[in-house]
């Protein structure tokens, strides 16, 4: 049967029956996001191969066997090659990741450039290739995320329907990328979508498990990280993981700050945005040449780590040199994540806690690696704002479940401690940077421009707080949405629902005051984030609005209303995002 033919068959299953048709899609959707995840794999290694005469992914001891030039050269090149491509080729002069697939998601209804995710592929084929300190999961996720989303936009579906397609395909790139459907599932959800609502939960696990099968398939069903068999010594072990937790709050902060601090600084000099990318790599193949552990995305030295065979202070050097040109790598215009970057750290600071946890504890201790798997996970966890994920994903990793528990405990607290210093993740502060601040999926900068006084529905069903039941009873009969405001002297008392009226237990002689309920209410300068927060919150559907001044009620705001008008805002605002986007291309083509 021709591909057209079926693509119009699961078409109008998806328009009869939506979740089982978007779950044909889901299905479809990994399977191409699992095989897009082994090209992008093997564009790596082809790169790899042209500058360093290997396609391994340990790749630092080949690299230590070049001489100093071609060390230095590599990157160096590729910086350069980035830089133009970025310049000439990419929307807005930069590469894409991660937060333009949570950009996409909160702000354009999931719709993706299939273009732009082929681009933004190569350019970090290109970056990671040549040995920037940068992470290929991000890339793999934009990559897979446009495809799941272009797809969507083809089929025509409704916006819906398109976020949970991109949310599927983020699921496939990560479950292919690390061999871990588990983890895929919950960072599409918890990164990206932002809820884990049935309807998208699951397509997205169909979508992993396909892009698992995929990646079994063509590179193996092993963990990315081979480890023996580990357990936790003792539980007096556990305050040492709490610490340790605590310990990853400063290189968490600096790769989630670092990348926009040097993107600033950067930006205020005269270096032209082509160049940058090479001063970059110049200065990671420097390092490369007494360091080459820091290239790429540096598995070969988080697995030494795990397996104890790296000293204490070459533990501290490749910490601190991993941050820095990680953190330069991004900020001055390679392509690539920062999740193996943030594994990578956290097993050097879990390794190196671990040697002196063990030297000065007079008990029987865990081996080294366990220190460096939590490590692993309270930095990464921390740095991506998803402790639920990550926590999954370093299980699967190092398919090693009874260090978990170790795990979670330093996520628990690294997590919250990172949240209470500041409320961005990296993926979030990277659109801070462009003026876009999104949470759970919704674009925050949209909501707090807009004022509830702008949707105020002014017709209440009021009644005086002295009013007796009867007439309590009849007013409820009469409202319009099953519930009545009850006033005292035109200020708001409290909320009796429509059920009031069911409940034998009320006599006659009692007062709406002393019925009504006391409930959460607006004021008329309130922003759309402050209504949205008190609906999810309390699960009204209708929330009282009172003026400023003197508490008086107003009228009311509709949950239907507060949605209809952030996402009228939000099609307002992608509309002129497109028009200057457009802008930019015509000026940069001329």
């Amino acid at each position: 049967m021709p591909v057209q033919a079926v693509a119009k068959k699961i078409l109008k299953r998806v328009k009869r029956d939506h979740m089982l048709g978007l779950s044909l899609l889901a299905i479809v959707v990994g399977l191409i996001g699992g095989i897009a995840s082994i090209a992008f794999i093997e564009g790596i290694s082809a790169i790899q191969f042209l500058g360093f005469f290997t396609t391994s992914e340990y790749l630092a001891s080949r690299v230590a066997k070049l001489p100093w030039w071609q060390i230095v050269l590599v990157p160096t090149i590729g910086g350069l090659i980035v830089g133009l491509l970025s310049y000439f080729w990419m929307p807005n002069r930069r590469s894409q990741g991660v937060a333009d697939v949570i950009e996409a998601n909160a702000l354009r209804g999931g719709r993706m450039s299939f273009r732009n995710g082929i681009k933004a592929a190569v350019l970090s084929v290109i970056s990671i290739g040549s040995g920037a300190s940068v992470g290929r999961e991000g890339p793999m996720v934009h990559f897979g995320a446009s495809l799941g989303s272009t797809l969507a936009t083809k089929l025509k579906l409704d916006p819906k329907q398109t976020r949970t397609l991109l949310g599927c395909g983020v699921a496939s790139a990560v479950a292919a990328s690390f061999n871990a459907p588990l983890a895929g599932v919950f960072f599409a959800l918890e990164v990206v979508v932002g809820h884990y609502g049935m309807s998208a939960f699951a397509p997205v696990v169909l979508a992993a498990v396909s892009g698992t099968l995929v990646s079994h398939m063509y590179l193996g069903d092993t963990p990315a990280f081979l480890l023996p068999s580990l357990i936790i010594a003792t539980p007096l072990e556990f305050p040492a993981f709490v610490l340790l937790g605590l310990t990853s709050i400063p290189a968490a902060l600096a790769l989630i700050y670092g990348p926009s601090f040097v993107n600033r600084i950067v930006a205020k000099t005269k270096i032209p945005s082509w160049i940058r990318p090479t001063i970059a790599g110049l200065l990671v193949g420097l390092v490369a040449i007494r360091l080459p552990e820091i290239l790429g995305v540096g598995y070969e030295a988080t697995s030494m780590a795990l397996g104890a065979e790296l000293g204490f202070w070459l533990l501290i050097s490749l910490l601190c040199a991993k941050i820095a040109l990680t953190v330069l790598c991004l900020g001055m215009g390679f392509g690539g994540g920062v999740f193996s970057p943030a594994l990578f750290v956290g097993a050097m600071l879990g390794g190196s806690f671990g040697i002196i946890a063990t030297s000065i504890v007079d008990v029987h201790t865990s081996a080294l690696a366990v220190y460096t798997i939590v490590g692993m996970g309270a930095v990464s966890a921390a740095v991506l704002g998803a402790p639920i994920s990550t926590t999954l994903m370093i299980f699967e990793l190092t398919g090693d479940y009874s260090v978990t528990m170790g795990v979670m405990i330093a996520v628990a607290i690294s997590s919250f401690l990172i949240r209470a210093i500041t409320p961005y993740s990296f993926f979030t502060l990277t659109l801070l940077q462009r003026g876009v601040e999104v949470q759970n999926g919704l674009d925050v900068s949209v909501l707090r421009d807009t004022h509830v006084g702008d949707i105020i529905d002014r017709r209440v069903d009021t009644i005086s707080s002295d009013a007796p039941f009867d007439v309590v009873r009849r007013k409820l009969l009469a409202s319009r949405w099953g519930r009545v405001f009850v006033v005292e002297d035109g200020e708001f008392v409290g909320v009796i629902r429509f059920s009031e009226t069911l409940d034998e237990s009320r006599t006659e002689d009692q007062t709406a005051l002393s019925i009504a309920e006391r409930t959460v209410c607006l004021k008329q300068h309130s922003s759309l984030e402050d209504a949205m927060q008190i609906i999810r919150k309390t699960g009204e559907a209708h929330i009282p609005v009172v003026s400023d001044g003197d508490g008086k009620l107003i009228g009311q705001v509709h949950e239907h209303e507060v949605n209809f008008t952030y996402h009228r805002a939000i099609l307002q605002a992608n509309e002129e995002s497109e028009e200057e986007d457009e802008d930019q291309d015509q000026s940069s083509s001329k």
